[in-house]
């Protein structure tokens, strides 16, 4: 029996084994190593007191209903379809200016479905903030082989060699503790790497430095990634469309990069707002209708900014959101890209009904690279490096949809819009 068999059924407590073992296992594909180089060891965050929030929950909630007009929004969208709906008791709470229900949702998000599509911290489908025995393992686990992952990505430790033996990183060399390869990757980026953990029932693997979790790994990649393609640069302008939680951002500052611009859907910015906010300082996020001249701090804002804007930039980033967006919104956004951006930097998955290859193509660019995600099995990592033309020159989207002759963006663009946005978001 293999570790992961193991401790599988070791943490059940369902009556039917069977099905739930099966769907665990058909997913031991998505490590990068053998089971028995993985550490199961499983942490639940308690959440930490994190002082007066009153002003900033009203200054969330100011923004939010000045910032929801419905437009850039795709029924098509799975945003749109069945995420929304989940979040509309969230979304009537801001609208009313309810300060102690959003208040509370903000406090705990695991007690709703305010981050579900970005992040795992959410209520689970029986009611419970906690997610079962089973799934906290797992997730451990996969953390766990994308923390090393991503020792191996930087350079701080040799990549694993399946093909040999003897070598120093091979496969079945053993399960470093986390703060080992946390002490590796600190040389590596520079700073002493902390995970901040201001949300209770949040699932990861224990440190000193707080429970890692699966989406704060990613960000320690994606904000290395950043830097690396502005290096050189110290005034560098990024924007991140589809920034989650907003934790890349958080590691970027650490990296030194201080002008950075989060664009998202609204009930997303409402999330961003309060976790920047409350880590990093009141001062340090500028919401929609808020003076936002500052370069230093993060400008967390809805699609209009960014779509109906002007500023340029030296970097855009976007990772796994392109291909789960409506076609008509991800094609506002290349667009404007293409004009507005020196590089762009897209990690996302290919499953869908079109790729960002396909949309760079289609505006007529090209990928410099293509690689295999370090970190995700699945995604594509790909760069693209633009001439950005004057961002005022004109550009009729509707017709060059018209102009292309590729069947897949004629079908999608083809899909009828809906007259309104749902509710929820």
């Amino acid at each position: 029996m293999n570790a992961l068999t193991r401790n599988v059924l070791e943490s059940f407590e369902l009556p039917d084994i069977s099905k739930h073992l099966a769907s665990r296992l058909e997913h031991s594909y998505l490590c990068h190593r053998p089971d028995d180089d993985i550490s199961f060891d499983y942490g639940v965050t308690k959440g930490q007191y994190l002082g007066n929030d009153e002003s900033l929950v009203k200054r969330i909630i100011t923004a939010y209903q000045g910032s929801f007009t419905g437009q850039h929004s795709t029924v098509e969208s799975m945003w749109f379809t069945w995420i929304g709906p989940m979040k509309e008791p969230i979304h009537e709470a801001l609208m009313e200016g309810d300060f102690p229900a959003v208040t509370e949702f903000l406090r705990d998000p695991s007690s709703s479905h305010l981050f579900q599509g970005f992040d795992n911290l959410v209520v689970q489908d029986d009611g419970s903030q906690l997610v079962p025995k089973y799934w906290a393992r797992w997730m451990a686990g996969w953390t766990y082989d994308a923390l090393r992952r991503l020792t191996e990505a930087v350079g701080a430790r040799p990549m694993a060699y399946p093909e040999g033996s003897g070598q120093a990183g091979k496969a079945g060399s053993g399960v470093p503790a986390p703060d080992e390869l946390l002490r590796d990757l600190d040389d590596s980026f520079g700073f002493r790497i902390d995970f901040p953990n201001p949300f209770q029932n949040e699932v990861g693997i224990p440190t000193s430095r707080g429970t890692a979790t699966y989406r704060a790994v990613h960000a320690l990649y994606q904000a290395w990634r950043v830097k690396q393609l502005v290096e050189g640069k110290p005034d560098a302008k990024v924007l991140e469309i589809g920034a989650g939680l907003g934790r890349s951002a958080y590691y970027a500052r650490k990296m030194g990069i201080k002008d950075y611009t989060l664009i998202d859907l609204h009930m997303t910015n409402v999330s961003q707002a309060y976790y920047l906010g409350t880590l990093c300082g009141y001062d340090s996020v500028i919401l929609h209708g808020e003076d936002g001249a500052r370069a230093d701090a993060f400008k967390i804002m809805p699609p209009d900014f960014f779509l109906e804007g002007l500023e340029t930039y030296d970097l855009i980033v976007n990772v796994d959101s392109f291909t789960e967006m409506s076609f008509a919104a991800a094609s506002a956004y290349m667009y404007e890209i293409k004009k507005r951006a020196r590089c762009l930097l897209s990690i996302n998955h290919e499953a869908n009904e079109f790729t960002v290859a396909q949309m760079v193509s289609e505006i007529g660019e090209e990928c410099r690279s293509r690689t295999p995600s370090w970190i995700r099995k699945g995604y594509v990592e790909e760069v693209v490096y633009l001439l950005m033309p004057n961002p005022e020159e004109p550009q009729d989207i509707a017709t060059e949809k018209v102009k292309s002759g590729n069947k897949w963006w004629r079908r999608l663009a083809a899909v009828r819009q809906p007259d309104a946005k749902p509710k929820g978001l």
